[in-house]
């Protein structure tokens, strides 16, 4: 799945001829593992499933002097092409091959781009973030950074973002509920990446491109690193629009650690050759201040003197405008000043909440930092058995703790917690010479939990706002208080929200070198479920703009929003279970020695979602009826969300459960006629060109 490659060549006579039966060895040089096949009786030999690294070639044939090939680079997901002619000779003998060329794409139609681990390391990166080095492949663009997972969103040749598929070591790293990179591993860890934006196998599915991620694997020397990356505010150069000579804090650290190597328990086990593993850790530390500077209104206007003011007018004194038909006359408040028993409890009660005046200017400036801890860390172990069957196994884990600050001290902050982890383990075992089998698991979890300062107080209740008991109740907090030109209480809207997921996946493949074909086939599995919860706007959202009295703060002091905002809290819900199953057919046929064929099919079953507690509708305004997922007998869970013993006496009469209608609760039929065929060629037209 996109992450190894593989080796393919013809050997020939000096005369051209194609030599079958010539033993072809092909070695990692860093880890020693060794691969061994036999030409077919066309000559051609094919090398599967090999990790991106350094591999040098050695062929012998009895008449003809032994070969060898320095050490060629294999880029992740590459088909190299590596023709060698024999000379005549003894075996004993041997022919070392000069370095020639880099490699050409001389097997697959396959478009795309490999970004080697130099530029990775080498490259100046914000953050760390490998995605930004996509974007020098023609036509990836980045869509930004995900706020609740903190993760990269790509977008490749103007597909949406949902069609780009994230993989690591072969397993799929991609969110299926927000279209972005689930996991990102340290720059440190990456061996290598991959862009194909075109004409991939039928073996990948799932979008328009692939950006595929191979991890670091140990190797027979022991190697490691460390690293540490400062900024702060010292450093920086000054905004320009800073016209001041002091710079905001800024302190970030960006530190960690690698090592791999073979395993080695002293006098027990020697892993040379045999068993690698690599490990990786990176830990980002940042305080960045932040800067807020908002009007508040004035000791006195906080009493309700709005003397030496513009005029405030009192609404209960509204009528009609004899002069100006269908106008409205009001009388100013007398000296300009609210009466005190007209001040509403509710408002009175969020004044020692609000902060006054710290500047000349009648602003209230706040400097508070925004901070962000994040650790994450790589595992990866490789293992070969015997010269049938390798296993190879990685783990990734991240956890992000953040904290954005409100405008003021009381109000508007909030605290986020994002754990991300990932794991795959692939087995590949050799049937015969000419046939193999891998076999793969995958495993994506993420999870966050946001929550907004203040909660655990139900500020709305306890200010005496009523209708709000029922729906505040799961989530109290400080409502929304939004007062035009003035300084605000953050809703925080849908905080706090607690979401998780997971992503489980079994694919098994088996390739076949027939004669000139190389013909690959298998399927792919996968179950996808989430839940979260979270408080929309339970706890109510206001806004005072001054429609009633001229002045957004007088309305605020009166009780008088110009709109309000009340929802119940979504209770649990999400999806139970997704299940799609995938079965492709791939045959890539040498046609002759400079032309390849690319032929596949692929068939995916998309299942149609379950939801948790069978929460799903379907409004059919011409037929003025709502389709309600319900069970086999009709029965409909009004108990799911708070809402739902509301809602329903009030549309009863238009609610038709969806068994009545012939489909299950996922309100869909299944369509079962997705093929996606696929045809791609590599045409050498002369040597160096393809």
């Amino acid at each position: 799945m996109a992450q190894t490659g593989q080796i393919t060549g013809l050997i020939s006579d000096p005369a051209g001829t194609s030599v079958p039966g010539a033993a072809v060895a092909v070695t990692n040089v860093d880890t020693g593992i060794r691969n061994e096949v036999v030409t077919n009786d066309q000559g051609y030999y094919t090398v599967l499933f090999l990790n991106p690294g350094n591999y040098k070639i050695r062929v012998q044939k009895t008449g003809f002097k032994a070969l060898e090939r320095p050490a060629i680079k294999l880029d992740v997901a590459q088909i190299a092409r590596v023709d060698l002619s024999l000379a005549l000779g003894e075996v004993a003998e041997s022919v070392t091959v000069a370095a020639e060329a880099p490699l050409l794409v001389t097997e697959s139609g396959t478009v795309g781009q490999v970004i080697g681990n130099k530029k990775i390391l080498d490259l100046p990166l914000n953050g760390r973030d490998f995605t930004q080095l996509a974007t020098l492949v023609p036509g990836a663009i980045s869509r930004g950074t995900n706020s609740s997972l903190d993760a990269p969103s790509m977008s490749v040749n103007g597909a949406r973002a949902g069609r780009t598929v994230f993989m690591i070591d072969g397993g799929s790293v991609s969110s299926q509920y927000f279209d972005v990179a689930s996991v990102t591993p340290s720059i440190d860890a990456i061996q290598e990446f991959s862009v194909q934006s075109n004409s991939f196998s039928a073996e990948n599915g799932q979008g328009m491109a692939i950006i595929a991620v191979a991890l670091k694997s140990g190797t027979n020397q022991e190697h490691g690193s460390a690293f540490e990356f400062l900024r702060n505010q010292l450093l920086d150069a000054r905004n320009f629009f800073n016209t001041s000579t002091v710079r905001p804090a800024v302190k970030q650290n960006q530190f960690g650690a690698t090592l791999g190597g073979p395993v080695v328990l002293p006098k027990i086990y020697n892993g040379k050759d045999r068993t690698f593993f690599f490990m990786d850790y990176e830990g980002t530390r940042l305080r960045r201040a932040t800067q807020a500077n908002t009007l508040v209104p004035t000791a006195a206007m906080r009493n309700g003197d709005f003397s030496g003011r513009a005029a405030i007018t009192d609404p209960s004194t509204i009528r009609p405008d004899p002069a100006r038909p269908g106008q409205f006359l009001r009388d100013p408040f007398p000296g300009n000043i609210i009466p005190q028993q007209r001040l509403a409890k509710e408002a009175v009660y969020y004044l020692p909440f609000y902060p006054q005046a710290n500047t000349a200017t009648g602003t209230y400036a706040f400097a508070p930092n925004r901070t962000n801890q994040t650790d994450k860390f790589d595992v990866r172990i490789d293992h070969r058995f015997w010269s049938a069957d390798t296993l190879a196994s990685s783990y990734s884990m991240a956890q992000t703790e953040t904290y954005t600050p409100g405008t003021f001290d009381a109000n508007g902050g909030v605290s986020l917690s994002v754990r991300k982890q990932r794991w795959s383990l692939s087995e590949t075992h050799t049937i015969r010479p000419t046939m193999i089998n891998e076999f793969r698991l995958g495993y994506v979890r993420t999870r966050f939990f946001n929550e907004p300062q203040g909660l655990g107080t139900n500020h709305t209740v306890l200010s005496g706002i009523n209708g709000f008991v029922e729906q505040s109740s799961d989530f109290p907090g400080f409502p929304g208080l939004g007062i035009t030109g003035y300084l605000s209480f953050n809703p925080n809207a849908f905080s706090p929200i607690k979401f998780r997921d997971n992503k489980y996946e079994i694919l098994d493949n088996v390739t076949w070198i027939k004669g000139a074909h190389s013909i690959k086939f298998g399927a792919h599995f996968r179950r996808y479920d989430t839940a979260t919860t979270n408080a929309a706007r339970s706890r109510g959202d206001f806004t005072f703009s001054g429609t009633y009295t001229g002045n957004a703060w007088s309305d605020f002091l009166l009780g008088l929003p110009f709109q309000g905002r009340r929802t119940f809290p979504r209770n649990l819900f999400g999806i139970k279970y997704l299940y799609n199953e995938h079965f492709f057919f791939q045959d890539d046929w040498k046609i002759s020695p400079r032309l390849t064929l690319n032929l596949g099919v692929r068939y995916e079953l998309n299942h149609q979602l379950k939801t948790v507690n069978n929460q799903n509708a379907s409004a059919d305004p011409v037929l003025r009826r709502i389709v309600v997922a319900s069970d086999g007998n009709g029965r409909i869970n009004y108990n799911g969300q708070q809402v739902g013993q509301f809602l329903y006496p009030l549309f009863q009469d238009v609610i038709v459960p969806s068994s009545q209608v012939g489909l299950d609760g996922s309100l869909r039929v299944l369509d079962k006629n997705n093929f996606a065929p696929r045809a791609g060629l590599a045409w050498r037209p002369t040597e160096g060109i393809s």
